[in-house]
């Protein structure tokens, strides 16, 4: 499984997250986006990827374009 397909399935998997915007740049990568649609990630790689996502969780929250300020900027 590609990290593409877990990421994917990951997101399409949590509340409230009713579509998702994928890119791909060649057919295997978009094969790859597809099946994410048909994968259903094991409840333990679920939830390891929702421990390993909460410290971001924490600091954004619901507003996926939030900023500090310019020293700690996620744009250069």
């Amino acid at each position: 499984m590609s990290p593409a397909t877990v990421s994917l399935s990951w997101a399409m998997a949590k509340q409230g997250i009713s579509n998702t915007l994928v890119g791909s740049r060649n057919q295997e990568e978009l094969l790859s986006n597809i099946q994410a649609a048909e994968f259903v990630l094991p409840q333990e790689t679920y939830e390891t990827l929702n421990a390993a996502s909460l410290p971001v969780w924490e600091i954004v929250g619901n507003n996926p374009d939030y900023y500090q300020n310019r020293e700690e900027s996620r744009i250069w």
